[in-house]
């Protein structure tokens, strides 16, 4: 058995008490799921990572609860749909990618999208930004220490999509090797890997100096499988 966590499914729950770190998941059976997590700042506003266009008004107002909504972070150039509906909501928040995602999702957005570089002197002591090595997609992970061990918070570079349902969405995922279960997806792997050897080399050696308990992916259920850091290698 692995770690436990408290379940996100359709609300905002935090990664660990104090921590600052929330995470929501959006299931729907036809579709697939998709998530978002909000990170407490030192300036006491937060950042929203791959905010969902079809979150309610009552779970973005359990955001602005967190602290006043001051980023909005693509996780990488194609996590950015939810984007213009949060700009609505705060017209006054920047948009955050990683450097090698800024052309597409500025031209996609049609608006200013910064470097998330930019703002990790806002991140507290036990949340650190980690831009994967060997990728071209703006892919943006992070590491967040926790009492229990550290958490990784990625993007599409893992899913973990256990339902998936019997429907045209079903079998896309399924042709994409994307699900179910744990996967690297075939897509991730022609769209968003440059170097293969690099990355793994990059993963490798982040998997052994961190030791995490639990992968938290966009997509899907929390990673926490006994063997699934030998399998965060060996699937890339």
């Amino acid at each position: 058995m692995g770690v436990a966590f408290s379940d996100d499914t359709n609300r905002w729950t935090e990664l660990e008490p104090g921590s600052g770190v929330f995470s929501y998941q959006r299931k729907d059976p036809k579709f697939f799921s998709l998530r978002s997590v909000v990170i407490k700042l030192n300036d006491g506003s937060v950042m929203v990572v791959s905010p969902i266009g079809a979150m309610s008004d009552s779970e973005m107002s359990e955001v602005q609860q967190m602290g006043s909504v001051r980023h909005l972070l693509c996780p990488n150039h194609f996590h950015n749909l939810g984007v213009k509906k949060f700009l609505q909501r705060f017209p006054d928040a920047k948009v955050l990618g990683g450097a090698t995602g800024l052309p597409r999702l500025k031209k996609v957005l049609v608006t200013d999208v910064l470097d998330v570089a930019t703002i990790r002197h806002l991140l507290p002591e036990h949340v650190e930004l980690y831009v994967p090595e060997g990728l071209k997609s703006g892919e943006v992970w992070f590491k967040v220490w926790t009492k229990r061990g550290n958490v990784w918070l990625v993007s599409d570079a893992y899913f973990n999509m256990n339902n998936v349902p019997f429907n045209l969405m079903g079998m896309i995922l399924r042709a994409g090797g994307t699900a179910p279960g744990f996967k690297v997806s075939r897509v991730f792997r022609l769209i968003a890997v440059k170097n293969k050897a690099q990355y793994r080399a990059w993963v490798q050696e982040k998997v052994s100096s961190d030791k995490p308990i639990a992968i938290v992916p966009s997509h899907g259920d929390f990673i926490t499988a006994p063997d699934f850091l030998e399998k965060a290698v060996s699937l890339i």
